[in-house]
């Protein structure tokens, strides 16, 4: 075997051997994995979830904390269903035509002339009902935008 192949082999070889701490057999400690950062600073688009831990016996409150930021896709889980429904609600308050309008531009991803063809009615018409659909959504979703209207 050559030099180059002994290199590429020994390389290997210890790249293989950082992962399999990575990667053995048992527990991997959540604070390990990148879940505990103390000095993480929110962000004002944050959701923020407040939680309080009881750790068991023996288990480093940094740990147990850490766990439950790791285990966090059931809030976010429960923010996104959240979300839905006072989407689905604020969708409630427009008229039909600004809701199929809106349907049609923004989750069809129809362009205005393509919703106008669909709805059978003329562009300008699209144009208003989505321009108006927006403005009530704007109004009634308010909450979900903490930073400042742009």
């Amino acid at each position: 075997m050559n030099a180059l192949a002994k290199d590429v082999v020994k390389e290997s070889a210890t790249e293989i051997k950082s992962s399999a701490k990575r990667y053995k057999a048992g527990v991997l400690k959540y604070a390990q994995m990148g879940y505990w950062q103390p000095d993480y600073v929110p962000k004002p688009t944050d959701i923020v979830a407040l939680f309080r831990i009881t750790p068991q016996e023996g288990v480093d409150p940094k740990e147990a904390a850490a766990a439950v930021a790791g285990e966090s896709s059931t809030a976010d889980h429960a923010a996104a269903t959240t979300m839905k429904i006072d989407l689905e609600r604020a969708m409630a308050t427009l008229s039909d035509a600004e809701r199929a309008a809106i349907v049609q531009c923004y989750h069809n991803d129809l362009s205005h002339e393509e919703a106008a063809y669909v709805l059978g009615c003329p562009v300008g018409t699209v144009k208003t009902h989505v321009l108006r659909g927006k403005q009530k959504l704007k109004r009634v979703l308010a909450a979900w935008n903490p930073g400042p209207a742009a």
